[in-house]
């Protein structure tokens, strides 16, 4: 439960991120949309899992 509400923010910060850079640097542009998801998307999904395993071996410990 721990890793996977640490993987959802990781990746919801680095989506929001994404949306603000869109907002702010290009309003109206398709492409620029379809990069900034790809990229943004790929690095959220990828700091999801890496925050997610994580926090699962913080709270599994040495057992």
């Amino acid at each position: 439960m721990v890793a996977g509400a640490a993987g959802v923010i990781a990746c919801a910060a680095l989506f929001f991120l994404g949306a603000l850079v869109y907002q702010r640097l290009f309003p109206s542009s398709l492409p620029a949309l379809i990069g900034i998801v790809l990229v943004f998307g790929g690095a959220g999904l990828y700091a999801g899992w890496l925050a997610g395993t994580m926090a699962f071996s913080a709270v599994r410990g040495d057992a």
